[in-house]
């Protein structure tokens, strides 16, 4: 990468965004806000946390536009009027990016596609916040890999009237999403990575970024019918794909067979082949635990609390209620698996509790404790990731090593071995004689009575209660048909009756101390 020609393109007045090495598409959250046009910023955050990255060219409305040309002798073919005389890059693969100022009229085009005769963009006309590699960026994420190079050192010039009605005429708006549709943000802990490893995709490795920013990852294998059918067979057509965007996950299929079904079809495909459910959370507001955090950082704790209840979910989770209840005392917080599971236990210690013979983890939520089939553990490991991240750039300085250890825990061995070192910790560890160990506790769906003292309260962590009643304690509730019953067998013996139950409800309890005749 040559930081020589984006700090020009950013004198220019073209907005450079930093991505990962050897790409050429957005691979860094929050891309959008880092684009800039300041040669400072850009040097600055070089020399930081972004040395080494590529880079890509932002299109703004107001700013410059870019147009996309991936197949030049056809846009000729078809007469599109390339203005040779602005600013232009060659791309590895053959192509151009033409480099425009907006106009009223541009803007108001919105971003468009010119399709070729492979049914594929031939011609992509960036408008707003799309993008595309930056003079000086080496591409190493498809095939052909190469360098941008500059055509020319033109000065960037207005895109003309007759371009844009061009584009108008040839092209096709990108599709864009009503006002009215939901975006979804994906929860921390998800990796699209481990679904497609969960599902047993097959894809062909190769993936793109649409114009309209959504990313396309290619299925070699059609996830429906689990075949290479007509219109699959050449790679990287793109022909059948898995989307990933604002909106959340999608299937797309052009290739003719399956044109109308959904991500839901696929996963009901999957299932259908005997692959089990992913048991993770996709969605940021699938996991209430996570979501109620984002309202007390937005809201407050209180209409956190109120959304989970609403949703029957777990209440919020907060650093400093777990970490007062804990004993850390011996905690060294190392950059290392130990270090991390000690994290683990200050963050969220007083919500999680592992069982050591059967290697199961129970969390704490609203409905009381329950095993971990959802993937609870994983996703809280990314709360302890993003502390690391935020240690490391803490200062003033970006803390390298600590940069390094919040990569290197990224991974997902690191995360298990994270979790499993976090319970052994005194804090979280138990046994399974530790559970249910108090007879005089009656676990119910809404709290728990004291059967010792015949009251009912809210339950907490401590009560480690694992099995629960699936009734729901009312005071008001009445039993005519058992007090009928009772009133005819004792004869109206009320003083027998209330011997009777309290003999039967002793029967009901674990302590055999008590004695009854009956």
């Amino acid at each position: 990468m040559n930081l020589q020609e984006i700090l020009k393109q950013a004198e220019r007045g073209v907005h450079q965004a930093p991505t990962l090495a050897g790409y050429r598409h957005p691979k860094i959250k929050g891309w959008k806000e880092l684009a800039t046009t300041s040669p400072d910023k850009i040097r600055e955050m070089a020399a930081n946390g972004y040395s080494g990255c590529n880079w890509v060219s932002v299109a703004k409305d107001g700013f410059a536009c870019i147009i996309d040309i991936d197949d030049v002798e056809y846009a000729k073919s078809i007469g599109m009027p390339i203005p040779w005389d602005t600013f232009i890059v060659n791309t590895p693969s053959g192509g151009l990016h033409v480099y425009l100022w907006h106009t009223v009229e541009s803007v108001e085009l919105g971003n468009t596609n010119i399709m070729g005769l492979d049914g594929s963009p031939a011609v992509e006309f960036k408008a707003n916040n799309l993008t595309c590699a930056s003079p000086g960026v080496q591409r190493s994420d498809k095939e052909p890999h190469g360098y941008y190079a500059p055509v020319n050192n033109n000065e960037i010039q207005p895109i003309t009237k007759e371009l844009v009605e061009f584009l108008r005429t040839h092209g096709k708006r990108k599709k864009q999403y009503a006002a009215s549709a939901p975006k979804r943000g994906f929860h921390p802990g998800y990796e699209i990575e481990d679904e497609i490893e969960h599902q047993s995709w097959a894809m062909t490795g190769r993936e793109k970024v649409g114009s309209d920013g959504v990313r396309y990852i290619e299925f070699a294998v059609c996830p429906i019918d689990e075949e290479v059918h007509e219109g699959m067979e050449e790679p990287g057509n793109f022909k059948c794909c898995l989307t990933i965007g604002d909106h959340g996950i999608g299937f797309d299929c052009k290739a003719g067979r399956h044109d109308a079904l959904t991500i839901s079809d696929v996963w009901e495909a999957c299932e259908a082949r005997g692959i089990e459910q992913y048991p993770y959370c996709r969605y940021l507001d699938e996991d209430m635990v996570l979501e109620a955090t984002a309202l007390v950082d937005t809201f407050g704790a209180e209409a956190a609390d109120i959304a989970a209840q609403e949703e029957g979910g777990s209440p919020p989770l907060s650093t400093a209620e777990t970490g007062e209840s804990a004993n850390l005392d011996g905690f060294t917080y190392k950059d290392q698996d130990t270090g991390n599971g000690e994290r683990l236990v200050q963050k969220f210690g007083r919500h999680i509790r592992w069982v050591s013979e059967t290697n199961e983890w129970m969390v704490w939520g609203k409905k009381g404790w329950r095993k971990d089939s959802g993937g609870t553990l994983m996703r809280m490991s990314k709360g302890v990731l993003q502390d690391l991240f935020d240690e490391a750039y803490a200062g003033d300085k970006v803390d390298q090593a600590k940069l390094k250890h919040a990569l290197t825990s990224g991974r997902m061995e690191r995360r298990k071995a994270m979790i499993a070192s976090a319970g052994y910790e005194k804090e979280v560890f138990t046994n399974v004689n530790d559970w249910d160990a108090d007879g005089w506790v009656l676990n119910l769906e809404n709290g728990v009575i004291d059967l010792k003292t015949q009251t009912f309260r809210e339950r907490s962590p401590e009560d480690q209660c694992m099995k629960q009643s699936p009734v729901k304690y009312d005071p008001d509730a009445k039993c005519p048909l058992w007090e009928a019953a009772m009133n005819k067998w004792m004869c109206g013996d009320q003083s027998l009756i209330e011997y009777v139950q309290t003999a039967l409800g002793d029967t009901l309890t674990s302590d055999t101390s008590i004695q009854s005749a009956l």
